[in-house]
């Protein structure tokens, strides 16, 4: 098997996750790591045995034969980020949301098709094995005719994002439903801020996918960690923990619980992205899926704004 020369750029507290997973992959050479902190770069880069760089430039200028990199700089900074590392001939997979604006993620998308650059979003639940075994589920008709889909994202951050609680936390569910149900077609949101944050810090979002509706229950607030999503059909009501990747699927009759590998979502994701360059394939989450997750956040922000429902074209 082949390996993929990789750098990480941004080594704040999920960066570092990112990075230990890469340096542990088959099809992955960890050779550069790239962060403003002086001191992180020092320590990080002794500890894998890699170069250590506090700006990109300096990055792709002395590590030539570097092929890829990975963006888990703040949300601000996706876009200038990822628009070098494109310029500078290298694949990208950036962290969700890939940009703040739907006009810069057009741009960044446009500027990969143009360069033939292989672009990904970090949207980790598409991995999620539970999630790729429901999608088997609902494909194989064993949750009948789709009714709803809801999801409960909740939890306190262990610090609080660049972006509120929309397009830190929201984006996923609103991927999640994309990848299994295709594209909403309007969606109605309400928000609000009840801590000391500068975003919304809660948020309850209503998607139309045609005559299935999908809800979304998200904040900062709740004591408790929760991360599920339930899809209901006429046949069956299917379950899914984010968190031990686990499915429960009742029936009228019977409950089931499938068994299936765990895999850890990053390892696959990130497996995910060297393979597409390895091999000249789309990535499971493209470009444009993460513009198109975008567009329904930032429709979601619009209509909480104005109290009015929102079409998506």
């Amino acid at each position: 098997m082949g390996k993929i020369k990789i750098a990480v750029i941004g080594i704040g507290g999920w960066g570092r996750r990112v990075t230990q997973v890469l340096s542990e992959l088959e099809n992955c050479e960890l050779t550069a790591i790239c962060d403003i902190d002086k001191d992180k770069v020092r320590a990080i880069s002794r500890a894998y045995g890699v170069q250590g760089f506090t700006d990109s430039h300096s990055l792709f200028k002395k590590s030539r034969e570097l092929e890829a990199v990975a963006i888990v700089t703040p949300t601000p900074n996706h876009y200038d980020a990822a628009v070098h590392a494109i310029r500078a001939g290298k694949h990208v997979f950036v962290e969700k949301p890939m940009c703040e604006s739907v006009e810069r993620a057009k741009k960044l998308v446009k500027i990969a098709q143009e360069r033939k650059i292989k672009l990904m979003v970090g949207y980790i639940e598409r991995f999620n094995p539970a999630v790729q075994e429901l999608k088997k589920l609902i494909e194989a008709g064993k949750v009948g005719r789709l009714i709803a889909l809801s999801t409960r994202r909740v939890g306190r951050p262990v610090k609080v994002s660049e972006v509120g609680v929309i397009r830190d936390l929201a984006v996923h569910d609103i991927d999640a439903m994309r990848f299994l149900v295709g594209e909403p077609k309007s969606v109605f949101a309400r928000c609000g801020t009840v801590g000391k944050h500068p975003f919304e810090d809660h948020a309850e979002i209503m998607m139309i996918f045609n005559e299935i509706q999908g809800f979304i229950e998200v904040n900062w607030l709740t004591l408790k960690k929760e991360r599920v999503l339930t899809v209901t059909g006429n046949l069956a009501v299917a379950t899914v923990d984010y968190l031990d990747r686990s499915l429960t699927v009742k029936y009228p009759d019977e409950t089931v619980i499938p068994e299936f590998p765990r895999e850890e979502p990053l390892k696959m994701e990130l497996t995910n992205f060297a393979n597409c360059i390895l091999y000249n394939k789309e990535p499971l989450v493209t470009g444009i899926d993460g513009l198109r997750t975008l567009k329904v956040a930032n429709a979601a922000l619009k209509s909480a704004k104005t109290g009015k429902i929102v079409k998506l074209g």
